[in-house]
Order: C-alpha cells, then structure tokens, then sequence
C-alpha cells in the first residue's frame, strides 16, 4: 500500500512597463513552494513482508517520508525596439536572471509489526527500528545575457549574444562561463530574381555559431563530503564519527562543460506549401566534459567529477510534410523525418604514448576516434561442435561459446581479443501519415531505428533462467548433441565460461514500430447541431500495435527486466460545445 499526498504553492508577478518611446522593461518573477508526504506500508501477509518478522512480531515494513522544495525565479529584461528606416529594423535586449532551488526531505523506516490495521500510521508500534533519513540542498544560478538582431528589407537577417552564466554548484575559482553566438539568416525567395520560381513559396538559407554551457552536477559535488561511520572505543561503546566519503573525491577545479556548435540549415516551401521542410547540418565540440571517472582504489577514493576529454558531433536532420491531396471532400498529408547523428571522443585527458598518439581509457571504455556509448568485448562466433578441431580454447567443451581470434595468434588474450560494439543507431526515422475522407478520419505514426546493439543480460544471465532451461525464461535455439545449434550454447547448471558467456549477449537493436493508427468520424454538422454541440466526433486509437524487431524483449526501446509496453486501446467520443 502506498499514500501520497502533496501541496503546491504558486506565485507569479509580472510587470510590462514602456517609456522613452523606443524603450521597454519587464519583470518577471515567479515562486513556487510544495511540501509532500509519502506513505508506504509493505504488509505482513506479502511474502517480503513476512521476512521481517523477529521475536514473535508478525514482520510487515512502514515507511513515512517528507519532502519540501522551494524555487524562485527573478528576470530583469530591458528591451530597445526601433525601425531605424523602411528596410531597417533594429532591437536589441539586456536581461539578467536569478534563480533558487532548495529542497530538503527525511525519512523513517520501522519493521515487525502485530497488526496491518493501521498501516503506515502505525509507524510507531513497529518494534525494529532504522535510522532516520535526511538530506537537503540547494542551488543558484545568475545569468546575464545581451542580444542584438538587425533586419535588412525582410532578406537578410543578423543577431549575435552573448551569456555569462554563474552557478553554485562549481568551484570558487570557476563558477562563471562566457558563452557567445551569433547567426545569419538569407531569405532567398524575397530575391527580385526568384520572382520567376513562382512554385517556391519559401526558400531561407541561415547558418550560426555559438557556445552553450552544462552545469548538471549535484550540489556540493566539488567539496569534500563525509560519511557518517560507526566505530568502537574504549569499554566497546559504539560511537559516530565522520570520514571523507568514499565515493567521490574532492575536485575545486571543476568548471563548466561547454559545446560549440556550427548549425547551418536550409528551410523550403514549394506549390503554396503543399511541400515544406527544412533540412540541417550540424557540427558540435564539446569540451571540459563533466565526468565521473573511475580511479584507482589507492587514492582511497573510487571515483572523481572531472573536466576531460573533448568529442565531436556531426549530424543530419531532414524533415519534410506534404498535403499530397487536398480538396473540400478528402485530404491526404505524409510527414517524414530523418536524423542520422555520430559522435566521436577527439581526446580524453591529454596523455599520449611513446610515439605521441593518444591513448586510450579502456576501464572507462573511451576510445580515441571512437563514439563515447559503446560495448568493449569479445566477439561471439558460435558454438563449439562435436568432432571440431579446437586449437584456439582446448578447455571449451562442445556446446560451448566460441570466440572470433581477431588478431590470429591461436590465443583468446583481452589485449588483442576484444572489439568495439556501437550501442548509437546509424538513423533514426518517423513517418506519419493523415487521410481523410468526408467525415472518416484515418492517421498512423510509425517510428523505424536502424543499427546499434543493446547487451540483453536475459539470454545470457542464469539467474534470469538463461542457459539453465528454466521456466519463464526467453525461449532460445540451445545446442545440444541432437540440435548442434550455433546459436546459442548448451544449456547448463555451473557457471562455466563466465568469462566468454556474455559475447553473445549483444544484439541488434533494429525496429520498426508502428506507434500509433487512430481511426475517427466526423459526425454532420447538422446531427451535431441538432444534440446542442458544435462538433460530435467518435475514435478508436491502438498504441505499439506492431513491432518488428530481432531484440528478443518485450520493446525494442527498453531493457528486459523493465515492465512490460503494453498494446493499448482507446475508443473515445469528443464533445465540443
């Protein structure tokens, strides 16, 4: 059983104040406040809340949390708007911002009740007690930013800013960043020599540079936190004391991540908009990349927030929509969209090898030249059959995992042995589609993904029943004496090749979904106007109806042991009044 309940406070102020003609200020200031309680209560009659009983109490687990959060946002923007001549606007805007977010919570837990009567509420008659939760924070952020746009006759386009960000969460020596832009906008079909391309309606041609920041760590994350441990002293009394956490160490110097980036697109319209789109190129740098790096244990710290690293993205959108029939009885629109996007680590940390080439974070599975979300691992290439040779791993049996030899030598080593799996698709697409007819109404949604892998633990992993034959598990092609599959390995009850198991753990990630079809009808104004509405209007909508993919899970989107997308059906009537 659980209970929420929650509070939320509002408040917003807004002034709009115009002087000196050509002048303009506003404030905009807004407060938020909410305080929630949440209440849990696992009863004695589940079988996890059985496992708490002790000294004759029936078990059961109680749980009443508090969370209060509290934000305010102050902006001063001054604006100067002028039309200087009949071709020439000019504005310019001043604005600095402030804004405070803090939130603090706590928490009691208690175990081993006699009775579900009461249930949360009863917290206090549980007799195995926990030690209370508590945290709190809070963050600020300042902003200044200045922007200036001129506009040439409706044709050429021009703006340039800049911001200067500060945030809390830094270090003292780093908490502000500068970050300028600029762009350009061509609007060719304003041109007197398109005057004879009457079947373009909208051809714009326009290009920026600028720089934006990420400030998305937790607070506190420079300092050196403590962790509260409990030791023995003396006559054996136990006592609290206080240690550098050893999570995380210290690191003052942290400072903004910041991408570069280089946009240049192209915007269209044909036929008085029956086709339009846009179609956009993109390069982007980012560097001083905030990082949780894992470090040797002999630092007595696990892991680091750091800046390194510099990577690079390219990318290429396309998107077009187009009303193909379009008349005063039936109509028929198509949308598409193409996105093809690929990123790659330029440089990690500034160390090079012997022959000054940069070298690789394989802990960390960073790779010079290579996208930042891969897999690092060997490469499966079947199974090991009756009767076959087996130089390369004389201790595998038959019907177990084989591995692809990548260099040659007659040896499995992780050195030389392991290859680099892209987890990012190649292009990612939607087609969306809406045809009507009189007053029927039909419109799909389909989205199609091409390349990438996802690792699915569940046809590896035995405690999910992979390889084990177990009941529930994911039903796969084993190889036994009478089925040499070379699929997938024997099924069995050790846990050999352990090291080797997971290379056929990888899969290709590939789909086409149809998302969602909606079927509708209109019904005549008159029927409409005769029940008193406006518009009366009957659908029936059917959510994840096909999907067609080799990623052996429930979505190709999600991970096996998430809960379950369902297909979804909708039938509705739309009143309008």
């Amino acid at each position: 059983m659980r209970c929420i309940t929650s509070n939320r406070l509002l408040l917003n102020v807004f002034a709009d104040v115009s002087f000196l003609r050509h002048f303009n200020y506003r404030l905009n200031a807004s407060t938020q406040a909410s305080n929630s309680i949440d209440k849990e209560y696992l009863s004695t009659q589940h079988e996890k809340g059985r496992q708490y009983a002790v000294a004759g109490g029936l078990g059961g687990q109680a749980s009443i949390g508090n969370a209060n959060s509290f934000e305010y946002l102050v902006e001063n923007i001054l604006t100067f708007d002028k039309q200087l001549t009949q071709s020439q606007h000019l504005d310019i805007t001043l604005m600095q911002s402030f804004n405070h977010r803090e939130r603090s919570s706590n928490s009691v837990t208690t175990q081993n009740f006699n009775t579900d009567i009461l249930g949360a509420d009863g917290i206090a008659d549980g007799t195995e007690l926990f030690a209370p939760g508590n945290s709190a924070w809070s963050r600020r952020m300042i902003s200044y930013m200045g922007r200036i746009r001129y506009n040439l006759m409706d044709k050429y386009l021009f703006s340039a800013a800049t911001r200067i960000d500060g945030s809390s969460v830094f270090g003292a020596n780093n908490k502000y960043a500068i970050f300028p832009s600029a762009s350009v906008g061509w609007r060719i079909d304003k041109e007197d020599f398109m005057e004879s391309f009457n079947r373009v309606n909208n051809l714009k041609l326009r290009a920026s540079y600028g720089s934006i920041g990420n400030e998305a760590i937790s607070p506190y994350q420079t300092q050196a936190l403590t962790e509260a441990l409990a030791y023995t002293f003396g006559s054996g009394e136990t006592l609290l004391g206080y240690l550098p956490g050893l999570n995380d160490f210290p690191n003052a110097d942290l400072r903004w991540e910041t991408t570069t980036t280089f946009n240049s697109g192209l915007d269209f319209g044909f036929f008085k908009g029956r086709i339009s789109g846009s179609l956009e190129y993109y390069i982007s740098n980012t560097v001083d990349l905030l990082v949780n790096k894992q470090i040797a244990n002999a630092y007595g710290f696990n892991r680091i927030m750091t800046n390194l690293g510099k990577t690079r993205n390219k990318g290429l959108e396309l998107t077009m929509n187009s009303y193909l029939v379009s008349t005063d009885n039936m109509s028929w629109s198509v949308n598409l969209t193409y996105s093809r996007n690929r990123n790659e680590i330029v440089e990690i940390d500034g160390t090079v090898d012997e022959d000054g080439n940069p070298v690789n974070d394989i802990a960390n599975r960073w790779f010079i030249g290579e996208p930042i979300n891969v897999y690092y691992s060997y490469q499966f290439d079947g199974i090991w059959q009756l009767e076959e040779e087996n130089i390369l791993m004389p201790e595998s049996r038959p019907g177990d995992v084989k591995l692809a030899d990548i260099n040659g030598d007659t040896t499995i080593t992780a050195e030389d042995d392991r290859v680099i799996l892209y987890r990012d698709p190649d292009w990612y697409g939607t087609i969306g589609t809406h045809f009507s007819f009189k007053g029927f109404e039909v419109s799909a949604v389909a989205n199609i993904l091409v390349g990438g892998v996802r690792y699915n633990e569940y046809i590896v992993n035995g405690n999910y029943g992979a390889a084990k034959a177990a009941f529930n598990a994911i039903k796969m092609d084993y190889w036994t004496p009478e089925n040499p599959s070379n699929t997938y390995p024997r099924v069995y009850m050790d846990g050999q090749q352990s090291e080797y198991k997971s290379s056929y753990g990888y899969q290709d990630a590939s789909y086409f979904r149809l998302r969602t079809v909606t079927l509708a009808y209109n019904f005549p104004v008159r029927i409409s106007r005769a029940l008193g509405l406006e518009r009366l209007k009957l659908y029936a909508t059917a959510t994840n109806l096909l999907t067609i993919t080799d990623y052996m899970s429930y979505s190709p989107e999600a991970d096996p042991e998430d809960y379950p997308e369902g297909k979804n059906y909708t039938v509705g009537l739309s009143l309008t009044f």
